[in-house]
């Protein structure tokens, strides 16, 4: 999918599987800060329900320690629908 590719992929990989497919969780780095992870059945996204991952999409994660941001500016609530599923 063209979304996925350009917003997602960069940080969770080209297949969902993360920064690190070794830690599909995600791992947290010696600076504080964590890495991506994985959005397929190896992660944990798969659990949450799709209006916590809407929001997740398109307000960012506002935990300094996550580097995931909002995409509210650069994509529309039905694109971010679309992506989620």
């Amino acid at each position: 999918m063209k979304l996925f590719a350009t917003h997602c992929s960069e940080c969770h990989g080209a297949r969902g599987v993360g920064q690190d497919p070794g830690h599909p969780e995600g791992q947290w780095l010696d600076s504080g800060t964590r890495i991506a992870p994985a959005l397929n059945e190896q992660g944990h996204a798969w659990m949450y329900p799709p209006e916590l991952i809407f929001q997740k999409v398109k307000v960012g994660l506002l935990d300094e320690t996550s580097a995931m941001p909002a995409y509210a500016e650069s994509m529309s609530d039905r694109e971010i629908e679309m992506l989620i599923h």
